[in-house]
């Protein structure tokens, strides 16, 4: 079988239901079956996208599950609002899904005649002439600057519910203001949609923002966008902030000195805007496949600029190289912005500020486009942590009921009937009868299935319907298996993907240029050289064996694959 080579997300254990959904099987159930059948009849056909439809069956399934747990009712009240607060602001953002937005922070007492708020007012106004819309939190001081700069027409508010602060005039009675009683859910609403974040001065609500913004930044919990710390000219306020970064925390090794390239600090305007729209002139969003950390660009860089970078950011790069490279199979198989080219890294995902230098530097390169309006896509990615969409991709099961029935039977607790399903994929992988993207979702749950076997002979069988599969689809999925989870694996199960990934690499040997080029890019940026050598040594001498006939057949087979790119 012929085909692109699709490299998939992180392997995750998962669960599965009865196959009654469309596409996805709920990964929690009630434990009920009875129940389960009459939550997807409330459910019916109300989904718009009836792929979601086990998403809402989990979050169903939640709440009957807290209906039996005891949970006191403040907690039940704290849910139950938070969950209102959700679905009404999700609403309210729903309609400018596809408009860039920057949110603004700062104080509600700056008052109007405080240079702070013209400078708040100034900023709003000209990002919205440039097409975007600003968020703000809806009170008073900078809050008003920013909704009265950018019009009515371009402000969205996310108020919350205090005795002694209401609404400013400028988005009180605007429709796209939305109010809530709790912190947590604002501070959600304030930094999921937006793609850039301005901080003015403020007090404590204010350095709560901005300390939460610096962590997801620096966590790798919100995806990098561009984090401007505005002052008027003259200003101490976020000078000593700086000051106290530096000082007290890169000092005392708190935070890692580069963090501080995670914001930007001036007391311009224009300097401001051209921070955030900078931040999307060459660079368009990334996401993870697999280990690899996939940067999006809007432009090629040259042989000799990726060359540059190599060189200057080979402290991030844990294995291999930087590779430009263009869609990859299993973004291909999404439609995941597949018109642009990529740097593809094995990224150490602990050094967000040399991330962000990095992003600045592609921004920088002189094959980098001119400024122009982030677009929809560089948007969403802004308010999504990395790796979202590459840990989706584990959870979905073949469209197919009979697919759906052998993976929930093969994840069950009893041997006989788990062993049955796994040969029964097995034969529907021998036949050749299903698709690619169809094998491709179907060997991302058997990957699963085997971390979670409860016992080795359930475990060989998934092995043997894993081991048919086509290279195309499995390769990257079992080295996977091998390269990270080879410690929950026992050692005749290590010697069988060890023996798969032999026989799938020969086949990906034999096939067409493009195919072997993927390979190679792969074996480039996992490099599975240490682990083979360190499975070579092992006291189980089937593994050792296998390892070091991978190895070998590796270093034969590099020549063949490196010239099919």
């Amino acid at each position: 079988m012929t085909g692109s080579f699709p490299l998939a997300g992180p392997i995750k254990p998962t669960a599965y239901a009865a196959p009654s959904m469309a596409s996805r099987a709920p990964r929690r159930r009630t434990g009920d079956p009875d129940l389960d059948r009459r939550i997807l009849e409330l459910l019916g056909d109300r989904p718009a996208s009836p792929e979601d439809r086990d998403l809402l069956f989990e979050m169903v399934a939640t709440v009957v599950k807290m209906a039996g747990d005891g949970i006191d009712r403040l907690n039940l009240k704290i849910t139950s609002a938070a969950l209102k607060e959700m679905r009404q602001a999700f609403r309210v953002f729903a309609p400018f899904h596809d408009v860039p937005k920057i949110t603004i922070f700062g104080s509600a007492r700056t008052r109007p005649e405080d240079p702070l708020y013209a400078q708040a007012c100034d900023l709003a106004a000209t990002v919205a002439r440039a097409g975007w819309m600003v968020v703000t939190g809806a009170g008073p001081g900078i809050m008003a600057a920013g909704a009265q700069g950018a019009g009515p027409d371009r402000s969205i508010g996310v108020n919350i519910r205090l005795p002694f602060e209401d609404a400013n005039p400028y988005i009180a009675a605007d429709p796209k203001l939305v109010t809530m009683k709790y912190f947590f859910t604002r501070k959600l609403m304030l930094m999921k949609e937006s793609a850039g974040f301005v901080v003015l001065p403020g007090g404590f609500g204010t350095l709560d923002e901005t300390f939460e913004l610096l962590t997801l930044l620096q966590t790798g919990k919100a995806a990098p966008a561009p984090l401007v710390l505005l002052e008027v000219p003259g200003g101490t306020y976020w000078r000593a902030f700086d000051r106290f970064i530096r000082e007290e925390l890169a000092a005392r090794g708190m935070v890692d000195p580069n963090d501080q390239l995670l914001f930007h600090t001036t007391d311009d305007v224009e300097d401001a805007a051209g921070e955030i729209f900078g931040f999307y002139r060459n660079y368009h969003s990334l996401r993870y496949v697999g280990h690899q950390l996939v940067i999006r660009l809007r432009a090629a860089p040259t042989e000799d600029e990726v060359a540059a970078l190599n060189e200057q950011f080979a402290d991030i790069v844990t294995e291999g190289q930087l590779a430009l490279t263009g869609p990859l199979p299993t973004e291909v198989a999404d439609g995941d912005h597949v018109e642009f080219p990529r740097l593809a890294l094995r990224f150490d995902r602990m050094s967000s500020g040399r991330l962000r230098a990095l992003i600045d530097a592609v921004n920088r390169l002189p094959s980098a486009p001119p400024l122009s309006m982030p677009d929809k896509g560089a948007t969403e990615a802004a308010g999504t942590p990395p790796g979202t969409q590459a840990a989706e991709a584990p959870t979905q099961v073949a469209a197919e009921p009979a697919l759906a029935t052998l993976l929930s039977e093969a994840a069950g607790e009893d041997e006989e009937p788990a062993v049955a399903a796994a040969r029964a994929l097995q034969a529907v992988l021998d036949s050749g009868d299903v698709d690619e993207a169809q094998q491709h979702n179907l060997v991302s749950e058997l990957c699963s299935l085997v971390l979670t076997a409860p016992t080795t002979r359930v475990r060989r069988a998934l092995l043997d319907a894993l081991a048919a599969s086509s290279p195309f689809v499995g390769l990257s999925l079992v080295l996977e298996l091998v390269l990270d989870h080879r410690d929950a694996l026992d050692g005749e199960a290590t010697a069988t993907l060890l023996r798969a990934l032999g026989r799938m690499l020969e086949v990906a040997a034999a096939a067409g240029p493009g195919e072997r080029g993927q390979v190679a890019l792969l074996l480039r940026v996992e490099s599975p050289g240490p682990v083979l050598d360190q499975l070579a040594s092992s006291a189980d001498p089937a593994v050792a064996a296998e390892a070091h006939a991978v190895r070998r057949r590796i270093d034969r087979l590099a020549p063949v694959l490196e010239g099919g790119e």
